[in-house]
């Protein structure tokens, strides 16, 4: 079957072939997925030998992928299945899909069966295969048997994590916009009408304003003219007319803090995956505020499904301070959240998840009729498997039809550590589109330069925190310099504005202890790193560079009292830096002089999980959902993005971005 997508995915296409120059790796040696052998099976030049010398198999959780097609590429050859492969579309309930299905369930069975082996989670519809826990004999044998394609370690992936604006700020940069008003022919209202964004992420937190919609009502079926979102009879499943004639059928799965009745007509699915996370993190090893349903207990996934398609300028709020409205990028698009990311009591602001939850995440959103994936999801430190299974998923997805977006990752400025580069997936890079700016106004006149989202105006006086330390305590000069817990003195400190080092001790507890003291406000200043971190607290606070923090304690270290005031934006005669710029953390491809995709996701404001224990560093989006939506818009919408959303020139780093390795301390 060829990669055909048809006149209305055009966008989509050019969107693949740019990504085709940016990577060029991945299964590039692969045959089409359309060439298949008498029953059925793919044929792929990389051999499975190559895959199975790449490591030393050993007991544990392992994806196992079968070389006969999935539904979405089965071109025939079964006695009495006609193909499945429909050039670009794909009908999870037509009856031969339903039929082939069933014989890849009957086959993987009696693989199983023969090497006694339980199946977890099964894949039919873009992989044919299953997950299973393996010794370390039955993965080597699997991997030895002429009907098996790969064995995989089950691995755990990562979300890869990210300011006064108006209700169009992303779109104006986008070109959708000029001085909020809709050009090109982008209207907030039907932007991204009769489209379904399939989201695989962290889950979402329903109640946020960028999710409000209409309850669902319950009926038999869809119609032209009632095309839904409905609730299927009294069930909790659920069913979508998309624009493009085909219909969408979800489920609103119950779970904990999530009840069958909280899809609306913006959300109209949301499901969870867990099964392989639960191998390796047993539940009383997730965080104290995560939920086993498809409820968001870090916030990822609310930022990325919001910034895709979240609600029409809808008021925002951090930390009870009006910061503007948020719009999607396709506001009139339905969401579909597909939960398969945890966060951990080890680390509960990071989510994580394994990759035979994620398989099966994709299998379920091509199934359920989704016409786009937004994936901010990766390995850290890049791909690097041979026939890696969540691949092997997009490229049968995108087969089928579906448009995958996916985050390129955050560990540059490496060489070869981007992550998600088949060419079958569009790939972003990460970098700015916005200066959240923030100054510090000293005593003497002088100000610096720097980032923030909540300076306000506050004034006060200004101390070092290694000069206010409890020296009682015990705690060194280096502890307090960088605010740890417990190392400040409440009497010296309180009422201040603190400079506090970066470093090892994480934001959240910088902030818990100069909230610990009462403090005025926080500086935070850069020693040793390459970027600056606009913290996300309820406190008063402006991040500055390391030239900031010398001329800043050379004030503090002259005689006499010293006072300093937090201001919202530019004061200062230097320029702004200028955007869009790459950051110096995003990943980096084989080749420094490919060309490259890059999206205005840093320093976007999008909803948030209201559970999340730490909110995230604002600027640490690293993921696609704004090209994940506008793939989606007609062709005429695309041009004048294009031009903004492809402008990568030589990486040049903004000394104020963040990246995910540093972002949290």
């Amino acid at each position: 079957m060829r990669l055909s997508f048809g006149s209305r995915r055009v966008v989509s296409l050019l969107a693949v072939s740019t990504t085709l120059v940016l990577c060029g790796a991945g299964l590039a040696n692969a045959s089409p997925p359309g060439h298949q052998t008498p029953d059925g099976s793919a044929a792929f030049a990389t051999s499975a030998r190559q895959v199975r010398a790449a490591g030393e198999f050993m007991s544990g959780n392992y994806v196992v992928l079968l070389k006969q097609a999935p539904a979405a590429t089965y071109a025939g050859g079964v006695s009495g299945i006609p193909s499945t492969a429909r050039n670009g579309s794909f009908d999870a309930g037509a009856s031969d899909v339903q039929a082939y299905r069933g014989y890849l369930t009957r086959r993987q069975d009696s693989l199983a069966r023969q090497y006694s082996v339980s199946v977890q989670q099964r894949y039919t519809v873009v992989s044919n295969g299953f997950s299973a826990h393996l010794s370390a004999a039955q993965a080597r044998t699997l991997a030895k048997d002429p009907r098996v394609l790969t064995v995989a370690r089950d691995r755990i992936v990562h979300a890869a994590s990210v300011p006064k604006v108006g209700p169009h700020a992303t779109s104006e940069f986008l070109g959708l916009t000029h001085h909020g008003h809709p050009v090109h022919g982008w209207n907030p209202k039907t932007a991204g009408k009769g489209v379904v964004v399939g989201v695989i992420d962290s889950g979402i937190w329903p109640e946020n304003a960028a999710f409000a919609g209409q309850r669902l009502r319950h009926r038999q079926h869809v119609t032209h003219a009632h095309p839904g979102p409905i609730f299927v009879g009294h069930s909790h499943h659920t069913a979508f007319r998309k624009g493009d004639g085909h219909t969408f059928r979800g489920t609103c799965q119950p779970g904990q803090r999530f009840k069958a009745g909280t899809c609306n007509s913006k959300l109209i699915s949301a499901r969870y995956f867990d099964s392989g996370f639960l191998q390796t993190t047993p539940r009383n090893q997730w965080s104290p505020a995560e939920f086993k349903s498809a409820r968001d207990g870090v916030g990822h996934g609310s930022h990325t499904s919001s910034t895709a398609a979240g609600d029409y300028g809808v008021k925002a709020r951090l930390f009870h301070q009006a910061v503007g409205r948020i719009t999607g990028i396709a506001p009139a698009a339905k969401i579909a959240t597909y939960k398969a990311l945890w966060a951990t009591a080890a680390d509960p602001t990071e989510a994580s998840g394994a990759t035979s939850d994620i398989i099966a995440a994709i299998d379920r959103a091509v199934q359920d009729g989704v016409d786009v994936i937004n994936y901010s999801v990766g390995p850290q430190g890049g791909d690097s498997d041979i026939i890696d299974p969540v691949a092997v998923a997009f490229l049968n997805a995108a087969a089928a039809g579906v448009f995958v977006a996916a985050a390129g990752g955050n560990d540059g400025p490496t060489a070869a550590t981007a992550s998600n580069v088949s060419p079958w997936v569009t790939t972003a890079a990460a970098s700015t589109w916005q200066n959240p700016d923030g100054t510090v106004v000293l005593g003497n006149g002088k100000k610096v330069l720097g980032v923030s989202h909540t300076a306000d105006g506050t004034s006060a006086r200004l101390v070092y925190a290694k000069n206010v330390r409890r020296k009682k305590t015990g705690s060194d000069g280096a502890s307090a310099a960088e605010c740890g817990l417990g190392t400040l003195s409440r009497a010296k400190a309180h009422g201040a504005i603190i400079l506090c080092d970066r470093g090892t001790n994480l934001f959240v507890n910088k902030l818990a202890e100069v909230k610990r003291v009462h403090a005025a406000g926080v500086i935070i200043a850069d020693v040793d790193q390459p970027d600056v971190v606009p913290l996300s607290s309820s406190l008063p606070s402006v991040s500055v560079h390391r030239a900031g923090r010398a001329t800043i304690l050379s004030y503090i270290r002259r005689k006499g009292p010293a006072h300093a005031r937090l201001v919202a934006g530019n004061a200062t005669s230097r320029r702004s830096a200028p955007v869009p710029q790459i950051a110096d953390f995003s990943s980096v491809g084989r080749e420094r002089s490919e060309v490259a995709i890059t999206a205005p996701r840093l320093r976007s404001r999008a909803a948030m999980s209201s559970s999340a224990l730490v909110p995230p560093c604002m600027p640490m989006m690293t993921s696609l959902p704004s090209m994940a939506s506008a793939s989606r818009l007609r062709e005429r919408y695309f041009a004048p993005m294009l031009s903004r959303m492809t402008s990568a020139p030589p990486p040049s780093v903004d000394p104020r971005t963040t990246s995910t390795k540093s972002c949290s301390r």
